[in-house]
């Protein structure tokens, strides 16, 4: 049968098919929302664009390489570079730790002067810390008076975590600004004798927040429990090997790290061997009990491994604290951590405990020392 003109012209033309929904491209969206309601928005396609947002806290979306995000250990400097960033954080620490107390953790340096930073506390008034909790992509405020804001440790100008403060109002006077402290810090200190449950045998932090946050709660804790609290350096040695801790120190077999290669230097480059250095510092606290009256004195016995690539401190081990804390003041201790980073508070312990009530002898030996990267 012959076919028309006008049949040709219909079979001739594409056929038309149901135009295929943007929504069906986007599969990795599926199960995921906006914490808006829809009705909320006015316009379709800002709904789907707030859903397409959501998902890049999930890395289906690559995040834009010029997006701010924490500084890393991944660049090197020069090896002259290295020398003085070490030998900056050597000296901050001898002329800072003695008065530590009074004054803070002192986590910088000018460098125009050559002097150590002293924190700025009038200009901060509270720091933000992020959660550390994999289910949990919210943060809170941890108000205190005397603490180091976070901003003073970000990402550097070079890219390699020296960290230069940014406050607008300050931007000119921190511009010489230097921190001697890795943002990927790690603290940690091994008990003497392993600790009942849920405590770890080992305790360990990581990050210049929880770093600050944990010397802050320690500074704060023990001007509460002692006065006229002083700290003496009686040694400070620098290595470049991990020396072996003092005899008796339950973290001997922890504060080492991993070795980076073999400990003969015949075997080992001359630039690795340089770039190896460790400070092992020793110090007296001392401080009278404000219940009894009594003095008290510790022994603190650390460890600062500083990094091969940036020459910033990567590791504080707390060998040996001499007499050891007391139970009740590790509970403490992860009281007010888990009050500050959502941790939970310690079975049958109710918020707001004085701390003289936990345990604080008054001969002081051992149950006022805090102290744990």
């Amino acid at each position: 049968m012959p076919i028309s003109n006008e049949e040709r012209g219909a079979l001739a033309s594409p056929i038309s098919t149901p135009r295929q929904s943007p929504r069906a491209k986007l599969p990795f969206e599926l199960g995921l929302r906006t914490s808006r309601p829809p009705d909320t928005f006015s316009n379709p396609l800002d709904y789907r664009n707030a859903r397409h947002t959501s998902t890049q806290n999930f890395s289906f979306t690559p995040r834009d390489s010029n997006s701010t995000r924490p500084p890393t250990e991944c660049e090197e400097v020069s090896d002259q570079e290295w020398e003085l960033r070490t030998g900056r954080a050597i000296f901050v620490l001898q002329e800072t730790l003695p008065t530590f107390f009074q004054t803070g953790l002192t986590t910088s340096i000018d460098t125009l002067t050559g002097k150590p930073k002293q924190p700025n506390y009038s200009q901060h008034s509270h720091f933000h810390i992020p959660i550390i909790d994999n289910a949990a992509a919210a943060s809170l405020e941890f108000l205190s008076s005397g603490a180091t804001t976070s901003s003073s440790v970000p990402k550097g100008k070079n890219g390699n975590g020296n960290g230069k403060s940014k406050h607008p109002q300050t931007a000119e006077d921190d511009a010489d600004e230097e921190n001697i402290y890795s943002p990927n810090i790690r603290l940690q200190y091994t008990p003497p004798v392993a600790l009942p449950a849920p405590f770890p045998k080992t305790f360990k932090l990581e990050g210049i927040n929880l770093y600050l946050a944990s010397s802050s709660i320690v500074r704060h804790s023990m001007n509460a429990l002692f006065h006229d609290l002083s700290v003496t350096l009686v040694k400070v040695s620098v290595h470049n090997e991990p020396p072996p801790p003092s005899d008796g120190s339950a973290s001997s077999s922890q504060s080492s790290p991993p070795p980076s290669g073999p400990r003969d230097p015949s075997k080992r480059s001359p630039r690795k061997l340089n770039r190896e250095k460790y400070l092992l510092v020793r110090q007296l606290v001392n401080g009278i009990n404000r219940v009894s009256g009594k003095e008290a004195e510790w022994e603190v016995e650390s460890m600062y491994t500083f990094s091969p690539l940036s020459g910033l401190i990567m590791k504080h081990t707390v060998n040996s604290i001499r007499p050891a804390p007391h139970l009740a003041v590790y509970d403490l201790l992860k009281g007010s951590l888990g009050q500050v980073f959502g941790f939970g508070e310690p079975a049958g312990r109710k918020p707001g405990v004085c701390a003289s009530a936990v345990g604080v002898g008054e001969d002081g030996t051992g149950d006022g020392d805090v102290r744990r990267k």
